[in-house]
């Protein structure tokens, strides 16, 4: 643990707080931060540039603050958003969080301390970025599996285990449009990052689409159905062997329909497991 080390060596070498005349501003971090990434581009990419910036932050920064920084200079921020912080922000900040993941719009949503969220706020918004659970990680599966069967027979006279597809998870937002309108789609990940230009060509928001448009995702539903997120993972699949390629297949399939060069033999589908949102 590289950073570690640095701040146990560095903790008996640097300025204490009491010591520094001020201490320094997140405005003036971000400032040092950008003259260390310019003296690290490939123009100006010199030792004697890269020592100076951070010869600045070791004079001017405490133990703990030099961490951080080095925390965000080799992108090792491993930051937990604990239940305790958001109370400390906002009455409504725990909830706002739960639904969107997003700590910059809960900021936004909780600027005034003394003003409760509404509660549409406060819900799942479509199209928008979404906090998606992942399923915990265990170790010893022979081990954990009789017990995760005993405690679903408790409760259920049957039950079924749904096979792990190893795609790229994606979020499927989808709209109806008002008034016979053009319906909405969009694809987002995990780490909300949209990829709705990946598929635009592939997934039809309407309905009857033909082969050059795509499939039409409006078929899927029913007219009752106004908007829906899925959770699923976009698999690439092999029509003619009628298997999934393997994971990592993705980008080579797609650029095969950019380019106008897909022969058909596999295409992307997206596998849905889970219902997050109905209307």
């Amino acid at each position: 643990d590289f950073v570690a080390t640095f701040f146990h060596v560095v903790a008996k070498r640097s300025y204490q707080a009491k010591t520094l005349d001020r201490r320094i501003t997140l405005a003036e971090l971000n400032e040092l931060l950008d003259q260390l990434a310019d003296a690290a581009s490939k123009e100006s990419n010199t030792r004697e540039a890269r020592e100076k910036v951070l010869r600045t932050m070791h004079t001017s920064m405490t133990a703990v603050e030099q961490k951080w920084a080095i925390c965000i200079i080799l992108k090792e921020l491993k930051i937990r958003v604990l239940k305790s912080t958001l109370r400390e922000l906002h009455h409504d900040a725990e909830e706002c969080y739960k639904a969107s993941g997003d700590l910059e719009d809960v900021c936004a949503k909780c600027q005034n301390r003394d003003t409760r969220v509404t509660p549409d706020a406060k819900k799942i918004q479509l199209f928008g970025q979404l906090a998606v659970k992942r399923a915990e990680r265990v170790n010893g599966v022979d081990k954990v599996m009789p017990h995760i069967v005993k405690q679903m027979e408790k409760a259920h006279t049957s039950f079924y285990v749904e096979e792990k597809l190893d795609g790229e998870r994606l979020l499927l937002h989808w709209a109806r449009g008002a008034g016979g309108g053009s319906a909405r789609v969009e694809f987002w990940s995990r780490q909300k990052v949209n990829f709705t230009q990946h598929y635009r060509r592939l997934y039809a928001p309407g309905r009857d689409a033909d082969s050059k448009h795509g499939i039409a995702l409006g078929n899927f539903f029913l007219d009752k159905v106004d908007s829906v997120i899925l959770d699923g993972e976009m698999m690439m699949y092999n029509a003619w062997e009628e298997r999934f390629e393997a994971f990592g297949s993705r980008p080579e399939v797609m650029n095969h329909y950019k380019n106008n060069t897909a022969t058909g033999e596999s295409r992307p589908g997206f596998m849905v497991f889970d219902i997050l949102y109905l209307i």
